[in-house]
């Protein structure tokens, strides 16, 4: 929270507060120090989850001894604990390919925020093992609890959610699990080029995560299983009167645009076809249509000045039939991403 806020505010008082709590956790769970993994519930999952707001303030203060509590986290994974004989092993054990349920401790969010920590890391330090580990964890959730409207949970933890779609469930698909999931295939999205996360993104965002949304998005449900009543949160805070998921659900809601459209090497890349207007570098993108509702769409493609670059459109995984005009013209449709490259002038459409 404080490293956004001093994203927006520019406070180098928010910043220095953010050192300040950071350098306490140093004092506390660095090097010969408690291991981290001993510290809270869910055999260090939670604890754990801090990794990436150490990183996030690493790449902000270039100040080298957070990059190494950052290290020192993952190192602590690979250790004994007083609860787990052989350590969390969450690198060791998603690279081996094993599900989701069998992994650490089951508490789905709380470990997907590891990885997202995973993936910064891996922004940082070029280490494969740390994306690696990372994609292969990505592919037992949708393997194993990814359901027609999003990635399913039992109480907020993860129990082969794939399989047990159809039935009766108990406090299914938890809003907080929906956010984090769609927090992770933006990472992974932006550091592979996978149109799988984008497909991911886009059925989470109208389904399990606009689902939970109350219709006058003043609140949102705890759960919303695809079976039985939709129940809006109850107040985990009476202080300040709210939810855990109450104020996750807006974040995922921020997050897409920074998804739905992006940059690549060869130019501006379109992953979400509802209505909006995007500033690519110096293209303007103004997307028109009533997407998901219409099965047509409009792209006005307005370069500050004429010039040959690549426009790349996500063809969306459920569509099994997708054509593609420039200008009236057809083009060749490639599953994944339809790449067209040539001159663009203001005003192609």
């Amino acid at each position: 929270g404080l490293i956004a806020d001093y994203d927006q505010s520019h406070d180098a008082a928010v910043l220095t507060a953010a050192r300040r709590q950071t350098d306490v956790l140093i004092s506390e769970i660095g090097p010969g120090k408690t291991n981290i993994a001993d510290v809270g519930e869910w055999n260090g999952l939670a604890a754990s989850s801090v990794l990436e707001p150490v990183v996030l303030l690493y790449e902000r203060t270039r100040d080298a001894k957070y990059l190494a509590f950052a290290e020192h986290i993952v190192a602590r994974w690979s250790e004994p604990s007083k609860r787990l004989p052989a350590g969390m092993r969450l690198v060791e054990d998603a690279l081996a390919g094993k599900n989701p349920v069998q992994m650490c401790a089951p508490k789905s969010y709380e470990m997907m925020s590891c990885f997202e920590g995973l993936c910064e890391l891996y922004r940082v330090t070029g280490k494969r093992e740390y994306l690696d580990a990372s994609v292969k964890l990505a592919e037992g959730i949708v393997r194993e609890e990814a359901t027609v409207v999003g990635v399913g949970t039992s109480q907020e933890i993860w129990f082969g959610g794939a399989k047990h779609q159809t039935g009766p469930v108990q406090m299914p698909m938890e809003t907080c699990v929906t956010v984090t999931w769609m927090k992770l295939c933006d990472q992974l999205l932006r550091l592979t080029g996978d149109v799988r996360y984008a497909d991911e993104l886009e059925k989470n965002l109208y389904n399990g995560l606009l689902g939970a949304m109350m219709p006058d998005g003043k609140w949102w449900s705890y759960f919303s299983g695809t079976m039985g009543v939709r129940v809006p949160s109850y107040v985990q805070h009476s202080d300040v009167g709210l939810s855990c998921c109450v104020v996750n659900g807006p974040r995922a809601l921020m997050l897409t645009p920074f998804w739905a459209f992006m940059r690549s090497a060869d130019g501006p890349v379109v992953n979400l076809y509802a209505p909006g207007t995007a500033q690519i570098d110096d293209v303007k993108l103004e997307v028109k249509g009533d997407y998901p509702v219409s099965d047509r769409t409009e792209i006005r493609v307005m370069p500050a000045k004429t010039g040959e670059f690549t426009l790349s459109l996500r063809i969306p995984e459920w569509s099994e039939k997708t054509e593609v005009r420039v200008n009236g013209e057809a083009q060749t449709v490639t599953p994944g991403y339809t790449k067209i490259r040539r001159i663009w002038r203001a005003g192609d459409r």
